[in-house]
Order: structure tokens, then sequence, then C-alpha cells
């Protein structure tokens, strides 16, 4: 899913308006219009900062992040060797993917 759907479900569902959003971020109504509708994308810190805000998991922007910045948040080389294994998959392989990183990470916290 692209950046502008998953910034306008989450808009969307807690009634967070583009006026709002560009108030919190500091930027005029037509560049946070331009993130809800998906024709432009914050940078990485504004990608974290909206996440947050929005109650999104970072992992969802994960095909957005630029890999330079992905390498500041990820210290763990393992780490960064999976999310490029993730990149590389088509999108079915990817929801797959996913669905057995969670297993994993739940069986791994048992």
């Amino acid at each position: 899913m692209k950046f502008g759907n998953i910034l306008k479900l989450a808009m969307d569902k807690q009634g967070v308006t583009v006026q709002e959003i560009a108030m919190k971020f500091c930027v005029v109504e037509r560049t946070a219009y331009r993130w809800y509708v998906g024709d432009a994308e914050p940078d990485f810190e504004r990608i974290c900062e909206l996440s947050k805000m929005m109650h999104i998991d970072l992992n969802q922007f994960a095909d957005i992040i630029p890999d330079k910045d992905l390498i500041n948040v990820i210290e763990d080389s393992k780490e960064l060797e999976i999310l490029q294994t993730y990149r590389s998959l088509k999108q079915e392989e990817q929801k797959d993917f996913l669905k057995a990183v969670r297993f994993l990470s739940q069986y791994m916290s048992k």
C-alpha cells in the first residue's frame, strides 16, 4: 500500500484533518494534502513522527524509506538483510514473509 493510502486511512479513522497535519509539521496545507493523496512523501523524520502520531506501524512504510535512512535506524546488519530480502519479494510474497516474521517474533518472545 502506498504512503498516501496508509496516511489517508489513518487520518480518516482518527478524524485528523489535512490542516491539523500541516500545523503539526509546520508545512503549508498543500504539502500536507499532497501527502494525504499520495502525490508526495515527507522526509524520513516526518514519516517517523507521522507514524507515531497516527499510530501506524513504521514497517508499513518500509517500501518508501530510503536505505540510507534505514541504515541509521537499523543497527543490526541482519535486520537490514531481512529488509532487503523483503523488498526484493513480490507483493504477495511480502505478505507471507511478514506473516512468518510475526510468527517467529511471537515464538521467540515466549
